[in-house]
């Protein structure tokens, strides 16, 4: 049985996820982007997820809801628009994706090796200070992304509790 509490979570989720969609759309537009139904579906997926998702994990979503086949490259595709325009970041260890808010790329990945779990900060005094030093030696950053492995606090409580 869903509770009144739940039933308030999942809609208040699916405004937020509706909200951002609308944002993306809005920037699309003022950019001259054309946000297809597939790349706003891929961005849905991703949204509505807790977790990372990699592309063949799309796949098989997109696959239970339209009872068909989907082919690779329609789903690669859409995800390279949305990581070229900042809408989604790239875990390149795990090769999966998440959703980032437009113009806040992450700087920091934080993933637990137990559970897969991830965190993500944006540090612009890190960044400043990789961009100075890059500089010093005569290298522009394109782009820049830290991914750090260990383990996450629930995974650090339950290893504890069970000693």
């Amino acid at each position: 049985m869903i509770t009144s509490q739940a039933q308030a979570s999942v809609s208040d989720k699916s405004k937020t996820i509706q909200s951002e969609l609308q944002i993306i759309e809005k920037v699309c537009h003022q950019q001259g982007l054309h946000f297809t139904s597939n790349r706003r579906e891929v961005q849905e997926i991703l949204l509505q997820m807790e977790h990372p998702m990699t592309a063949y994990e799309i796949i098989a979503v997109l696959r239970t809801k339209h009872n068909r086949t989907i082919a690779p490259p329609t789903v690669y595709r859409a995800l390279n628009f949305l990581l070229q325009n900042g809408f989604i970041s790239r875990i390149e260890a795990t090769k999966s994706y998440v959703p980032t808010k437009h113009a806040e790329q992450p700087s920091m990945f934080f993933i637990c090796e137990e559970c897969g779990a991830l965190g993500a900060i944006k540090n612009f005094k890190f960044e400043d200070f990789l961009v100075k030093q890059t500089a010093s030696l005569g290298f522009k950053i394109n782009k820049s992304a830290i991914e750090i492995k260990g383990i996450c606090i629930n995974c650090q409580n339950s290893v504890a509790s069970s000693k």
